[in-house]
């Protein structure tokens, strides 16, 4: 008995059900319906509209302009504290969790350019003593 006569001769599994929009190619939307209903959450008449409306008295929440201005940081320490009031802002729905990321992934640039003065400013002190070491020797 071969592969493809083994598959055939089993029982169907259960089918899936699917949503009984249409897509705009034509196609039939792959989305699990919702319970006891014939749509998915995106094509069931009105809901998609309503679940918009939700979206938008939360945007307006998050005020840009409520934001306390600060500084920019000098120092580790001030990032950390910069940090830490940017995390009870978003906490506190006062700041957008993608403009805190962004400001993360700037936080962590600013700290490894401290570090790379740092290093620079080492360094320069090492060659200058250095080379009065060596201009002292005969």
């Amino acid at each position: 008995m071969t592969h493809a006569r083994r598959a055939s001769c089993q029982p169907p599994g259960p089918q899936r059900l699917t949503c009984k929009a249409r897509t705009k190619s034509g196609k039939r939307c792959s989305r699990p319906p919702m319970g006891g209903k014939p749509f998915c959450n995106f094509h069931t008449p009105g809901l998609a509209s309503k679940a918009g409306k939700i979206g938008g008295p939360r945007r307006r929440l998050l005020d840009p302009t409520k934001l306390a201005p600060f500084e920019a940081p000098r120092s580790a320490q001030e990032l950390a504290a910069l940090v830490a009031e940017t995390m009870i802002e978003v906490r506190g729905a006062k700041l957008e969790p993608r403009v805190a990321n962004s400001l993360s992934c700037l936080g962590s640039c600013f700290l490894q350019a401290l570090q790379h003065g740092d290093l620079e400013e080492r360094l320069t002190k090492l060659e200058a003593a250095d080379a009065a070491r060596s201009r002292r020797r005969p």
